[in-house]
């Protein structure tokens, strides 16, 4: 009908055509890793265990399969779930339902290859298939599902023999995935297996929470997945900062600040676990938890710049699924946005624990083992009096203690006054930046024997030392910048 025929009618229909809009969904800026994220997604929400990905290499027929265990969904369901838009984003969904749009199978499939086979069965022993194919809907420009696998499929279903009920997501024809690595080499096989230690790292922090707490397993290429706690919680060292509860739309936002430990007091395997993906200064800030999920890790949402000196401070934020739109999640449910509703109460709770952050950053050290007093920890103190911050020396400090046990004590005493009284605190706050790495000083390997040679003389006033008196020396500033550092303790400990 044309739009002039009838008088009595008001619009008509205008469908998208399959094709195109099909290659369009294609540039949704899904990542190998946030793709497979959002598989796993439906497989927690079926109520999965346990999810096994394989990457399989065949060259230009190359592979990736999601296989889980959970329920599985008869003929209708399944090809109600490869249905764009299944489910209306207004509609409620169940509290443990990580989805929103009814896109997120598909989009992100289709984001890595194109071709997706979906499998499923039911304890009931059904077992239904169905397939999207870009070349089928290209070629009768119409939503064309296929309810079988196609000729030339290297699909396989015989993993779901082995489970009560569950689902394959089988990716082929992956021209994203592989679309410089289409000839059958050695190197490009390597370029291909190394996609999986990027997508271990993504899964291990998304999903840590489920499988902390036992709830899911995963392994890709049998390789079972380890989590990765941004908060390493299990350290003692870890402060956990009073947690905050935030009332919004009806709902109570649970926020819980963390500073993690000083590398001081981290083992070097420790250290390099705890930087994760992006490195320790690129981890910082909060930590978006919907229905226990990680959607954002590590983004201050434009309240503050990433700087060095708060890299410590990593802060959880709890949603639960029905405030997608007032947080702004997206489809691939990488990017959110705090409300302005709640913007202030979270930047205050923020800022309380970026101080704690900077305390922790800027403390270095603690006391050796004859030292009672715990004020002696580190070089600078800082004394808050109406408003107003002074930083003075610590005069309990070993090596400062010593100069001040000295005859000419009053002369020293006038010197540390003069260095407290000439800090120029205004001037190196305006000089941080966050591309300054720190402001650890070098000190070179014959100042830090000769500081080194101090300590040791005076415990030697008390008797002899112990092996455990010469280490805790390393737990003191300046030695715990250089703590972890084997050359240089090497060269020095010869006393």
């Amino acid at each position: 009908m044309k739009e002039n025929e009838s008088s009595s009618s008001t619009g008509f229909e205008v469908a998208p055509k399959p094709d195109t809009l099909v290659h369009s969904l294609r540039a949704f800026g899904y990542k190998l890793t946030t793709a497979i994220a959002d598989i796993v997604d439906n497989s927690i929400a079926a109520g999965a265990k346990n999810v096994w990905i394989e990457f399989i290499w065949r060259g230009p027929e190359s592979s990736v399969s999601i296989i889980d265990d959970g329920h599985g969904m008869n003929p209708e369901k399944l090809t109600e779930a490869m249905r764009l838009g299944t489910m209306s984003p207004l509609e409620t969904r169940e509290s443990r339902d990580l989805g929103r749009f009814g896109l997120g199978m598909k989009t992100a499939s289709f984001s890595q290859c194109r071709r997706l086979v979906v499998a499923s069965k039911t304890k009931e022993g059904e077992v239904s298939t169905r397939c999207w194919d870009l070349d089928v809907i290209t070629e009768k420009a119409s939503w064309y599902l296929l309810s079988r696998v196609p000729d030339g499929s290297l699909f396989a279903s015989s993993k779901l023999c082995e489970l009560e009920s569950g689902t394959i997501v089988y990716w082929e024809k992956l021209d994203r995935v592989t679309a410089d690595n289409n000839d059958d080499t050695k190197n490009n096989e390597r370029d291909f297996f190394l996609l999986i230690e990027a997508v271990e790292k993504h899964l291990s922090m998304v999903f840590h929470r489920f499988i902390e707490r036992g709830n899911l397993n995963i392994w890709i290429n049998a390789g079972k997945i380890v989590p990765w706690n941004p908060f390493i919680e299990t350290l003692d060292a870890t402060q956990k900062l009073p947690e905050e509860t935030i009332s919004f739309r009806g709902e109570r936002l649970r926020v819980m600040p963390f500073v993690l430990p000083h590398h001081s007091k981290l083992s070097g395997d420790e250290f390099e676990k705890a930087s994760g993906i992006n490195g320790w200064n690129g981890q910082q800030g909060f930590y978006l938890y919907r229905n226990r999920r990680l959607i954002i890790a590590g983004d201050w949402f434009g309240l503050f710049k990433k700087e060095e000196h708060y890299k410590l401070a990593r802060i959880a934020i709890e949603i639960p699924n029905n405030l997608d739109f007032e947080w702004q999640i997206d489809i691939r449910k990488s990017k959110a946005m705090i409300p302005l509703e709640i913007r202030n109460e979270i930047r205050q709770i923020a800022r309380k624990t970026r101080e704690s952050a900077v305390r922790v950053y800027r403390f270095r050290g603690k006391s050796i083992s004859r030292v009672k007093d715990s004020s002696e920890s580190f070089v600078w103190n800082v004394h808050a009096k109406h408003g107003r911050k002074d930083y003075r020396i610590n005069r309990h400090h070993p090596i400062v203690k010593e100069l001040i046990d000295e005859p000419d004590s009053k002369r020293v005493q006038s010197v540390l006054r003069l260095i407290e009284e000439s800090v120029p605190v205004q001037l190196m706050k305006s000089g941080i930046s966050e591309t300054e790495a720190s402001d650890v000083p070098t000190y070179t390997v014959e100042e830090l024997k000769e500081l080194f040679h101090l300590f040791v003389k005076k415990l030697q006033q008390n008797g002899n030392i112990s092996t455990r008196e010469i280490e805790n020396i390393w737990n003191i500033e300046p030695f715990c910048w250089y703590k972890n550092d084997g050359e240089i303790r090497g060269k020095i400990v010869n006393v």
